[in-house]
């Protein structure tokens, strides 16, 4: 059952996990920060049996509509279907936060398709260029 969690209990699972997923995204963080947002209370640690997911909640530029932004997920074992497994888990949440969309970025390709055919729309999809 998936559960909002203390990042701290599970840090040293989570952290190796975030670790992969930063150097494949190229955010520019690092794991650390992720620690930090969820321990003041700007981010949240989901658990599920299968992985993990690092929640906040965000306002949309133009609307003003809150938004759950999934801002990491992850699957302990390639393949893992956390996102739509815990659709329900993750609107419950959204609606407790008063939020219109649940909301989630990747660079994967593969993933954005699975989700899609789970039901999420595509939105804009995001470029960056570092400036030398």
């Amino acid at each position: 059952m998936p559960q909002v969690v203390d990042i701290r209990d599970y840090w040293n699972r989570v952290r190796p996990a975030l670790q992969e997923l930063i150097l494949e995204t190229k955010e520019d963080l690092i794991p650390e920060d992720v620690y930090v947002s969820c321990k003041t209370g700007n981010a949240a640690l989901i658990m599920f049996d299968e992985g993990f997911a690092i929640v906040c909640t965000n306002t949309a530029e133009f609307t003003n509509k809150k938004e759950l932004w999934i801002w990491f997920a992850y699957a302990f074992e390639r393949g893992g279907d956390c996102l739509s497994k815990y659709k329900d888990y993750l609107a419950e949440l959204a609606v407790e936060a008063d939020c219109g969309y649940i909301v989630a970025k990747t660079p994967f390709d593969r993933v954005g398709e699975h989700l899609m055919a789970q039901g999420w729309t595509k939105g804009p999809t995001e470029y960056r260029y570092e400036v030398p």
